[in-house]
């Protein structure tokens, strides 16, 4: 059997790894470098939609979740992910959540989506909601899939591409009619089901 030499300063090097980097780091999280805690986290986002037809456009209102436990974000960019902005026309008026700023980045000509952002990260457990209005229909807004308005990203940072980042599944929140067809159906098959 080969014997392994170490030399002495890597055993030290190994043990503040090992023992001491997460003491430390815990440590520096009580005392307030809440940057480096942020960190440690993973982001748990989610998103809703819903839409009010109004004249000739639809009156949308969209919340975002932050389900996680540790981690705060800054920025929420709907419509877009990498290399693509999602929504077919720009939005005629936007109204960010309070604290919150938005802009309207463009794409390819008849391409937009919406930046939201926030020097104060939206902390875990928190939600926020806005608002715009646009002539997208909601069968186009509520879209799911490649090229479609329902990805979006959330940045840990409060402009977009700083820090940590994660795509967003925006889900439709379902119209007052829709359920309750779903119960009327589910009440018809109750009663057939009884009768037999």
């Amino acid at each position: 059997m080969k014997k392994m030499l170490l030399t002495p300063i890597s055993i030290p090097q190994r043990l503040l790894r090992a023992r001491y980097g997460t003491f430390a780091l815990g440590m520096l999280c009580v005392i307030g470098t809440n940057e480096l805690c942020h960190a440690q986290g993973t982001l748990d986002v989610n998103a809703t939609i819903s839409a009010v037809q109004s004249g000739g456009t639809y009156d949308y209102s969209l919340t975002v979740n932050n389900a996680g436990d540790s981690v705060a974000f800054g920025t929420f960019w709907y419509a877009w992910v990498p290399g693509a902005f999602e929504m077919s026309a720009v939005p005629s008026s936007v109204t960010p959540a309070a604290g919150w700023t938005f802009s309207t980045p463009s794409g390819n000509p008849g391409t937009s989506s919406i930046e939201f952002n926030n020097t104060t990260p939206l902390d875990p457990g928190s939600s926020a909601t806005f608002a715009f209005v646009s002539t997208e229909t909601p069968s186009e807004m509520f879209a799911t899939g490649p090229g479609t308005p329902d990805q979006s990203f959330v940045y840990t940072g409060s402009t977009a591409f700083s820090g940590s980042s994660e795509q967003v599944s925006v889900s439709p929140v379902p119209e007052p009619s829709s359920i309750a067809l779903m119960l009327t159906g589910l009440t018809g098959a109750w009663f057939t089901r009884r009768k037999r």
